[in-house]
C-alpha cells in the first residue's frame, strides 16, 4: 500500500513562523515601510538590468527581492512564505534555508539581467520586461520547488486550501511561469514570469548535487521519513 503524507490540521502558528520565516518576513515589511518613506530611493533598489550594467548597481541583484510595488503584492508573497517557509526550514535548518532563500533570489536576479541584457542585444525587436523588477516572488518560489522535489508523491495542502501532489503542483506552477514568460516577450507585462522561472529552475538545481544531498524523487518511489515528515505530517494505509 503506498504511503500518503498530508499536512495536519492543527494551526500551530510556531509550525509556520520558524526563525527564518520570521526574520524575512520582518525585513521584508520594513524594506516596504522604508520604500513608502523614502520613495526616491526606490529606483535605486529595484532591479533594472540597464543601469547594473551601465551605471554598476550591483546591489540590486540583491535589494529587489526585499521591496514590493504595493501592500497587495507584500500580503501575498508573504503569505506563501508563511505557509511553506517554516516546513522547509525545519527539514533544512535555519542557517541553510537562508543561505538557499538569499542564494536563488541573487542568482536569479543575476540570470535575469544577464538574459534580458543578451536578449536585447541580439533580437532589437524582441524587448523583454525591462523596466525593473522587484519582489520576492522568485525566492519564495523556490521554496516552494524544494518542498514539491521531498514530497513527490505525496499529498500536499497547498495553502491549506488544495490537496495535491507535490509533482502536480510544481508541473502547474512552472506551466503558468513559463506560458507567462512567453506572453510577456514584448514586455506588456508587469510581472516578471521569467523570473519567477528562474527561481523554480535554480531551486531545482541547487536541490540536486552539488548543493544538495537530498536523494532525486523520480528514482525512488518511498523514502525514509525525514525529521521534516515526522513533525508536520502524519501517515495512514489506504
Amino acid at each position: 500500500m503506498d504511503r500518503d503524507y498530508q499536512y495536519s490540521y492543527g494551526f500551530d502558528f510556531k509550525s509556520f513562523l520558524t526563525s527564518g520565516v520570521r526574520w524575512l518576513i520582518v525585513i521584508n515589511i520594513s524594506m516596504y515601510i522604508l520604500s513608502l518613506i523614502f520613495e526616491n530611493l526606490f529606483s535605486y533598489l529595484i532591479l533594472i538590468p540597464q543601469e547594473i550594467i551601465e551605471n554598476y548597481y550591483l546591489w540590486q541583484i540583491v535589494t529587489y527581492m526585499f521591496l514590493h510595488i504595493n501592500a497587495v503584492h507584500l500580503f501575498w508573497n508573504l503569505l506563501m512564505l508563511f505557509f511553506i517557509g517554516g516546513f522547509v526550514e525545519r527539514s533544512m535548518g535555519t542557517p541553510k534555508f537562508i543561505r538557499f532563500y538569499l542564494f536563488v533570489g541573487i542568482a536569479t536576479g543575476i540570470l535575469y539581467t544577464a538574459i534580458v541584457v543578451l536578449v536585447n542585444i541580439i533580437f532589437e525587436d524582441f524587448i523583454l520586461y525591462d523596466k525593473g523588477v522587484l519582489g520576492s516572488s522568485g525566492a519564495i518560489l523556490g521554496v516552494l520547488m524544494v518542498l514539491c522535489l521531498m514530497h513527490w508523491d505525496s499529498y500536499l495542502w497547498f495553502l491549506g486550501l488544495l490537496p495535491i501532489k507535490g509533482k502536480w503542483l510544481i508541473f502547474i506552477i512552472t506551466a503558468f511561469a513559463f506560458i507567462g514568460t512567453l506572453s510577456s516577450l514584448r514586455g506588456k507585462e508587469c510581472v516578471s514570469h521569467l523570473a519567477h522561472l528562474l527561481g523554480l529552475g535554480i531551486a531545482y538545481l541547487y536541490y540536486e548535487k552539488p548543493f544538495g544531498k537530498w536523494k532525486k524523487p523520480f528514482k525512488k518511489k518511498r523514502k525514509a521519513k525525514s525529521v521534516f515528515e515526522e513533525e508536520y505530517f502524519h501517515t495512514h494505509n489506504d
